[in-house]
This record gives structure tokens, sequence and C-alpha cells, in this order.
């Protein structure tokens, strides 16, 4: 009975335990260190002889979807080829349009031009690997895994002379820094974990990233906040990696400061925000106009439309009580844009909420730019070409290039107030805390 407690207690742990240090320290390099040798030898000696200019590649899996990373993207291909016109461009990406639209695409929603011959695509095949909806469970750390599945895909078809990653994933790092041995740079928009999120588990806060099952236990909530450290020193360890750092804004380089400790690499980078054209539009406003109030913000969990339709809510209640600005007032209501009908439904039932316009409740995978013009100039923003009704008054759920759109079109932006947000040039912030 004690030779079985003592195999049990002692040896199978030593045994497990020397199995991890050796795969850790043994295994592991050893692998590294042979694959690098191998794609040096085979590839990259030849890649840096060439004479037709250095491969740069942009880790950008979703390049085509034309949002404010895309803009950040396209503007920094333009700037690389108009300062190294030797250069080449190559994109890795999981998109399956053709070259040809997507560059079409990058110059009719960003009015961005590049030549077609300098911007090569690499296609890359495990997409499902770090879309969110593969691991619904212990998301942030299997979504990070298979991004350096990816990424290894990447290397394994591009061994570039610069990497440069724009979207977030920074696990892929590590594998250009160390198996490619190129110049690692990052754009980071948002860190993938904060201390807010860390203290929303820690508290017990139920929010998009702690549901109330684990907030109403303390043994769950005690083994996610292990989990929330653990996965931040791993992000501390894969944010390391980069030679260069640049970051959107205060906020996030207070955060990745914090986390990753690299403060003189770190540089502040504000997005490009192309306003000239915006600028150049007539106001159409008139005092007889009602007000409009526009909500701006993609469909992600953090966002919290629930909270904005609230905050519209109240509004109604305050306008209520004065006639001459209800009957200005009256179509606050009226802008509520790609809310899904359920939530709309919802909120109609819990809050009593009357007269919401479902014009545009429909639910939208992706929300083609020309179809959302079109429906911006129907409830008359005053930076649309075509405008008929008066102020609009937007409220985003963060502190983005479209408060400048905002502000170059005439438009009252009140972002909610967060840490980004103060000191900004906002007079009117929604309170949300």
């Amino acid at each position: 009975m004690l030779f079985q407690y003592f195999i049990m207690l002692v040896v199978l742990p030593l045994i497990f335990i020397s199995f991890i240090l050796f795969v850790t320290f043994v295994f592991i390099p050893i692998a590294f260190m042979f694959a690098s040798w191998y794609m040096r030898i085979k590839e990259r000696k030849l890649q840096r002889r060439k004479k037709d200019g250095a491969n740069v590649a942009f880790f950008h899996p979703y390049c085509n979807s034309g949002g404010g990373g895309e803009r950040v993207l396209w503007v920094a291909i333009k700037a690389l080829l108009a300062r190294y016109p030797d250069s080449n461009i190559y994109i890795y990406t999981v998109e399956t349009a053709e070259p040809q639209a997507i560059l079409d695409k990058a110059q009719n929603t960003f009015n961005v031009k590049v030549e077609p011959e300098r911007v090569h695509f690499v296609r890359l095949t495990l997409k499902t690997l770090i879309e969110a909806k593969t691991y619904p469970y212990f998301t942030l750390i299997l979504q990070s895994i298979g991004s350096m599945a990816l990424g290894l895909e990447a290397f394994m078809k591009l061994n570039p002379d610069v990497y440069i990653e724009t979207t977030g994933f920074a696990f892929t790092m590590p594998i250009f820094r160390f198996l490619a041995d190129c110049p690692v740079a990052c754009y980071v928009h948002y860190p993938t974990i904060t201390a807010a999120m860390m203290r929303r588990v820690k508290h017990r806060i139920v929010s998009y990233n702690n549901s109330s099952l684990i907030a109403r236990n303390p043994l769950f909530t005690y083994c996610k906040l292990l989990y929330y450290k653990v996965f931040g020193w791993l992000y501390s360890l894969a944010g390391r990696c980069a030679h260069i750092v640049m970051v959107n804004g205060s906020w996030t380089e207070e955060h990745i400061n914090e986390l990753w400790a690299r403060p003189l690499s770190t540089h502040r980078v504000y997005p490009p925000c192309e306003v000239s054209e915006l600028k150049k539009l007539r106001s159409l406003v008139k005092d007889s106009d009602p007000i409009r109030i526009l909500s701006v913000a993609q469909f992600r969990p953090e966002k919290d439309h629930p909270l904005m339709l609230q905050a519209l809510y109240e509004l109604r209640t305050l306008l209520a009580k004065n006639e001459l600005l209800w009957n200005k007032g009256v179509g606050t209501v009226e802008a509520v844009d790609a809310l899904t009908c359920e939530v709309v439904t919802n909120l109609n039932k819990r809050l009593k909420v009357a007269g919401v316009f479902l014009d545009l409740s429909s639910a939208f995978d992706c929300v083609d730019h020309q179809i959302l013009l079109q429906k911006l100039e129907h409830y008359g923003p005053s930076y649309t070409p075509r405008a008929r009704n008066g102020h609009v008054t937007c409220l985003p759920t963060y502190l983005g290039t479209g408060e400048e759109d905002f502000h170059a079109g005439r438009v009252i932006g009140i972002p909610r107030r967060y840490s980004s947000t103060q000191g900004s040039p906002y007079p009117y912030q929604l309170k949300t805390d």
C-alpha cells in the first residue's frame, strides 16, 4: 500500500514534471532551431540576394472588411510604397475575393489607390482557427493558438524580409521573430486583454466577457481570474517579440506599456482620417429641421447597444416635458441602425420604448459601404451630399476616427465616457459608469 502511494505521489509527478521540462527546454528549442536553419538555408539566403527589393509582409487576414483597421492597413501600404519604391508588399489574408476587387474596394472606401503590381496576396486556408465562434470556451487562449497555426502557414508560404502585424494577433510575432529571423513590427488598435477585463471578473460583474454563471460562483471567478493572469503573461511575452510597437492612441499606449513593458519601443501613431471631402460639403441644416440622433457602432458585445437604447429612452423622457424640444427631437429614436429585430423587440417590451423605427432593424453580417451611405443620406446626416434633415448627434461607443468624420461634417459627436475620451475635445460625453 505504501509503495503504491509512493508511486502515485512521488514517482508519477516526477515523471510528468521531467517530461514537461524536457519538452519545454530541449525539444521545442531544438525544433525551432532546426526549422529556422532549414528555412534559412532553403529560401531566405536566396531571397536576400534578390535585386528586386525587400519583401514587406502584412498579417491582415480580413483585409477586405472595410473597417478602421483596414484604413490603417492601406494607408500604411501606400506610405511604404512611396517611401521605398523598390519594396514589394505582401498581405497574408484569408479573403477569397479577387486582388483587383480588394484594391477597388480600398480605393472606393478609403480613397487609397495603390498599384496592383506592387501588392501581392498570400492566401491562407486555416481561417476557422482564428474565428471566435470556433471556440465557445477559453476563446482567448485557443484563438491565440489558432493564430499561431495560421502564422506558421503564412511563414511556410512566404518568408518575408519585414513582418508587420496589424490586426491584434500578437502570438504570430514570435514565429517571425525567431523562425523567419526578420524585423517585426505591429500596430495595436486594442489590447487583447486589459486590466478592465480583469477587474470585471475580480469584482464579479456580469459583462460580455464574464457570464452570470461565472460571476455568481466564487470558485469559477477565481479560476477565470487565474486564467486571465496566465494569458496576460503569455500575451506580454508575445508582445515583447516586436522590435517596434505602434499604438493608435494614449489609452492603448498606457495598456500596452503596462502589459508589454516596452515604453522605449512603443510609439503613438494616430490612425489616418481622410476628411478633405467631408469638409467640402455644404451644410443643408435648417432651424426648422428635426434633430436626429444616430448611433454608430459595430455589432460586438462590448459595444452595448442596449445601453444606447436606454440612453435614448431617458432622453425621450426628458424631452416629453418640453413641447418645443419634443417637436424637434421626435426623430431621436428613428435612427436605430442595423439592430437585430430580437434586440429591439425585447427592449421595447422591457423599457416600453414606443415608436422605434424598424426600417434599419434587420441584421446584417456585413453592410455594403454604398448601402450604408444611402441609409445615412435617407436619415439626413449633414455630411452626405444630398442631406435634407438637420443635425445629427452621434453616440459612438468608443473614441475612434469616426469622431473626426463627425467634426469635419459639422456633426455633434457624443462618445461614451471612457478613459480614452478624458481630456478630449468633446464637450458632451455619455456617462455610462
